[in-house]
């Protein structure tokens, strides 16, 4: 976080310490930002590398279910999305986890909440942020994404609450009904002040297909926005690793390898394999478990196929892309954002 990030920021209140390159604190958290608070951390360099404590994050993650049950109250019974808490809390504290937290704690604090919707809403939000990032978007951009991808599922607000609760897999039927919340969302953000056209697309976009086998539209290639193709990414790779009645969450390699091999005719190939290629970095020097049930560690990256790197058993070097009968089957990595 920077002085110019915080301009955008004066009169909420902060969510967290801001620190100095020495790990001295300049202003605590739950100050009030001020102009005057701004110029005086205007010639200090700021960390903005300091690890979520698992507390903090839990309270950052507990605040933000808070603020998105706000939301989908609010849009069930009205024609349009009430913004005051996504700009007072949701958007901040979404930005705050995807700059410093640890992704696999975050999963599986949000696995831990009942309200799949919401923690799902969240779980895009974080991970669309950090894909904005890698993808070197410029802070207005990142801003406009953060809020498009927080309010991309507000449509199932509309949507019959025992279909949205349902503990097993929904029937063709149910389902043509479930895919109306794209439409549903989409209506309430063109009728919300403050949102804009290229963010009401992503929650009418988001399951599009670049094959055109997505839906509502079934719509191809360049009619989709960029920001819904990312959103698409993000938006399945979070559903894949998150635990629901009818089936447990996948291992973290598993997601990305399943996900990448969906890559060529469905997502964006930039984004994807940006996002998987970012992801899978941090497996560099991780241990991980491979099909044949020996314990391996990860030297080094295929850049044509990052899910199948170079891995070290023992004194051996075995290169997955090679020996395609063995592959990777779990891993969690020490995930770093920056």
């Amino acid at each position: 976080m920077r002085a110019y990030t915080l301009l955008k920021q004066i009169g909420q209140v902060l969510e967290h310490d801001i620190v100095d390159e020495h790990g001295v604190v300049l202003i605590a958290r739950n100050t009030v930002i001020t102009e005057a608070l701004v110029r005086k951390i205007g010639n200090h360099t700021i960390r903005e590398d300091v690890h979520l404590g698992a507390e903090d994050l839990q309270h950052l993650v507990d605040g933000s279910l808070e603020a998105m049950d706000e939301v989908f109250f609010h849009a069930r019974c009205q024609t349009k999305v009430h913004l005051e808490p996504v700009r007072r809390h949701l958007l901040p504290t979404i930005r705050r986890m995807a700059e410093m937290s640890d992704l696999p704690e975050l999963l599986r604090m949000l696995r831990n909440h009942d309200e799949y919707t919401l923690t799902h809403s969240i779980g895009v939000a974080v991970l669309s942020t950090m894909l904005g990032k890698w993808l070197k978007f410029d802070d207005d951009k990142l801003e406009r994404l953060s809020v498009a991808a927080v309010l991309h599922d507000v449509g199932k607000a509309k949507i019959p609450p025992e279909l949205l609760q349902k503990p097993s897999r929904l029937t063709e039927s149910e389902y043509i009904i479930m895919q109306r919340h794209t439409v549903f969302g989409y209506q309430l953000l063109q009728q919300t002040e403050g949102i804009s056209e290229e963010q009401a697309k992503v929650a009418l976009q988001h399951h599009e297909r670049i094959d055109g086998s997505g839906y509502p539209q079934k719509l191809t290639g360049g009619e989709i926005h960029e920001f819904a193709k990312l959103v698409a990414v993000t938006d399945v790779f979070h559903a894949m690793a998150s635990k629901r009645v009818y089936k447990d969450a996948l291992p973290f390699f598993q997601v990305l390898s399943e996900l990448y091999e969906g890559q060529f005719g469905l997502f964006d190939p930039v984004i994807l394999q940006t996002f998987v290629s970012k992801l899978l970095q941090d497996l560099i020097g991780t241990e991980v478990l491979l099909s044949d049930g020996r314990r391996a560690r990860v030297v080094l990256l295929n850049d044509k196929e990052p899910t199948r790197p170079l891995v070290q058993v023992g004194r051996q070097f075995v290169d997955l892309a090679v020996q395609r009968d063995i592959r990777i089957v779990d891993a969690t990595p020490a995930l770093q954002t920056q």
